[in-house]
C-alpha cells in the first residue's frame, strides 16, 4: 500500500476555517465584527533534512501567506469566505518550489425557526510532506469538496438532521495517483444544543470511496504482479461534539 498522502503541509500561519462536517449556528448580528479580513504572514526556516532521505541534504525555506476572509451576517443568514496563497520557496532546490492555496465558502441558512442547514465548497492544493511519501517526490495534492446538511428543530434542544457530501482528491506525483480518491458520503441523525458553546450529534454515516487510478506499485516502488482496486465501503455511529464560541 502506498504511504498516507494526506497529511498537509505546516506552515507559519493558518486560516481559521469552519470544519466541512459541521453546520455553524447563526448567531444574532453584532455591530463590531469585521466583514473583511487580510492576513498576511512570511518565515525562513533551516530544515537539516527536509525530503527525509538517509543522509539527505539540508535547506533554507522561505514561506510566505496572503489570504483574505469575508464573514457577513444578514437577517438569518451567515456567508463566511475565505482564499489565500502560500508561496514556498527551495534556496537550494528550487526545483520543489510551489505555491499552495486555499479556497472556500460556507452558507449557513435558516428558514424560520424550526429548519437550518449549511451549504459548503471548499479547494485546497497543498505539496505533500515529504516525509509521507518516497524518493523525495515533488507532489501537489488538490482536494476538492462539496457538502450540504439539512435540518429540523424538533425542540428547542433537539434537531434532526441529514447531510451529504462529495470530495475529490488528486496528486500530481505519478506514483501518488493511485491514491486519488472520489469519495462520497451520507449521514443522519439527531443533534442536541443545550444552549452552550457546545452542541452534540449522535448519527449514522455511510462513505463509500473509488480510486479511479488501480494501484500497480507498491510502497517501495516495485511493479506489483497484479493491479489493486482499493475502493470501499464504511458504516460507521458517530458523535460528534464541536465546540463553538459564541459572539459576545
Amino acid at each position: 500500500m502506498l504511504k498516507s498522502p494526506f497529511r498537509r503541509l505546516a506552515v507559519v500561519a493558518a486560516l481559521a476555517l469552519p470544519a466541512a462536517g459541521q453546520a455553524q449556528p447563526v448567531a444574532a448580528p453584532t455591530a463590531d465584527r469585521d466583514v473583511l479580513l487580510i492576513d498576511a504572514a512570511a518565515a525562513v526556516t533551516y530544515q537539516s533534512n527536509p525530503f527525509a532521505l538517509r543522509n539527505g541534504p539540508s535547506d533554507t525555506i522561505l514561506t510566505g501567506l496572503l489570504g483574505v476572509r469575508f464573514d457577513r451576517e444578514f437577517s438569518l443568514q451567515r456567508i463566511t469566505a475565505d482564499a489565500s496563497i502560500e508561496p514556498v520557496k527551495y534556496m537550494d532546490f528550487s526545483r520543489y518550489d510551489t505555491v499552495n492555496w486555499r479556497a472556500g465558502l460556507n452558507w449557513d441558512w435558516e428558514v424560520g425557526r424550526p429548519l437550518f442547514g449549511t451549504f459548503t465548497l471548499r479547494a485546497t492544493s497543498l505539496q505533500t510532506p515529504f516525509d509521507s511519501i518516497n524518493f523525495a517526490q515533488d507532489n501537489q495534492q488538490d482536494i476538492y469538496l462539496v457538502r450540504g446538511l439539512a435540518g429540523f428543530r424538533m425542540t428547542q434542544s433537539w434537531s434532526v438532521f441529514g447531510a451529504a457530501d462529495y470530495t475529490q482528491i488528486t496528486n500530481s506525483a505519478l506514483f501518488q495517483t493511485p491514491a486519488d480518491q472520489n469519495i462520497v458520503g451520507f449521514e443522519g441523525g439527531l443533534r442536541y444544543s443545550p444552549q452552550t458553546a457546545t452542541e452534540f450529534d449522535f448519527f449514522y454515516r455511510h462513505t463509500d470511496g473509488e480510486y479511479p487510478n488501480r494501484q500497480v506499485f507498491d510502497s517501495t516502488g516495485n511493479l506489483l504482479p497484479t493491479t489493486i482496486d482499493n475502493a470501499y465501503s464504511q458504516d460507521a455511529l458517530l458523535v460528534r461534539a464541536p465546540a463553538r464560541p459564541r459572539a459576545g
